[in-house]
């Protein structure tokens, strides 16, 4: 029988109870408590690629995918990159009219997507 390692708690640094301290005033105490009582009470600092970083220094694998972006590590350079160029050079304007770049984006959806997929509607969620 495989058992699992022994999971190990990394002691809290001064900065990381300061915050936690103050985040009980400020944030949902019922959430402060779930995060503590599964040794998530954790203040993150700074993340890169499959680690994030608390205050204290110390270094986590970063398993949460719920995010999706973070599937391709946090602040994956390739990524990064690509983003700011369409920053720079990218329709961002108005979610209702045509562009060559939706238009592109629907021509590939309507490939990858089984099916017969006659139409694309690019819209925007609010609130």
């Amino acid at each position: 029988m495989t058992t699992m390692p022994a999971y190990k708690a990394i002691q809290k640094g001064a900065m990381t109870k300061e915050l936690i301290s103050e985040a009980r005033s400020l944030f949902s105490q019922g959430l402060v408590e779930r995060l503590s009582a599964h040794g998530l009470d954790i203040v993150e600092s700074h993340a890169k690629g499959a680690y994030l970083y608390d205050v204290d220094g110390n270094a986590y694998i970063d398993g949460y995918s719920g995010a999706s972006t973070y599937n391709l590590g946090r602040k994956n350079t390739s990524a990064v990159e690509v983003l700011k160029q369409s920053a720079r050079e990218t329709d961002h304007g108005n979610f209702v009219l045509i562009s060559e770049e939706k238009a592109t984006l629907a021509s590939r959806l309507a490939d990858f997507i089984s099916g017969d997929l006659s139409c694309s509607l690019f819209t925007v969620v609010r609130g």
